[in-house]
């Protein structure tokens, strides 16, 4: 696992640069385009429901982000660290399929978890959302999502230049490092929701909520 061609890691600024970056074209561009085609709408969930939908899609997007994002990826890049745009277009685009992923089997995840709800749903609000278009996303909810986003990134990042100062190789230690940073990217969302004040519903207040329906 150790490059026996070691060269000396990139600079992690660099690095946290690029995600910066990323961050604040992604989010944006996420929530405008998100209800262009039929959606779940994972507001109708509890905390609890949204930690077990959270569970459910793990291990798909786990097993995308390390084979397209840590293997495939790791692969394409040149075989020492560089941060030129035109060397790293390609294993970018790779990896970006594993978004796709987590897409898909969350909006599955979300669909099943709330068929298996113990209460009964307002019959007013539907989990499929049809298609609304592009809509204009708020500003705050816009900002706290690019900064999660951030935060794991360079925290992926950090582990990633850690691993290739101690000697590993581009592939070893973009595998290992999306390995980490799956489990924690596929719950920001839930970290997004501590953020707005949800928290763990208790058994008597999930019976609450079933007889107030």
């Amino acid at each position: 696992m150790l490059d026996k061609n070691h060269h000396p890691a990139p600079e992690i600024a660099a690095r946290n640069m690029g995600v910066a970056v990323e961050s604040i074209i992604v989010e944006p561009g996420k929530s405008t385009f998100e209800r262009v085609g039929p959606s779940m709408n994972r507001s109708l969930l509890n905390f609890n429901e949204k930690v077990r939908s959270s569970f459910y899609g793990v291990l798909p997007y786990a097993a995308a982000t390390i084979i397209l994002n840590g293997y495939v990826s790791g692969l394409l890049q040149p075989a020492t660290d560089s941060t030129e745009f035109e060397q790293l277009i390609l294993p970018l685009m790779i990896g970006a399929i594993a978004n796709g992923v987590r897409g898909i089997s969350n909006a599955i995840a979300v669909h099943s978890v709330h068929a298996q709800r113990d209460r009964p749903s307002d019959d007013t609000a539907v989990i499929i959302r049809p298609s609304q278009g592009p809509t204009l996303p708020e500003l705050s909810v816009v900002a706290k999502k690019s900064a999660i986003r951030f935060f794991m990134s360079a925290c992926r990042n950090t582990f990633y230049v850690q691993l290739r100062k101690g000697g590993m190789s581009v592939l070893h230690a973009s595998v290992l490092a999306q390995f980490a940073y799956a489990f924690f990217a596929q719950n920001r969302d839930l970290v997004y929701d501590l953020m707005q004040g949800e928290g763990w519903i208790s058994v008597s207040q999930n019976r609450g909520l079933a007889t107030a329906v």
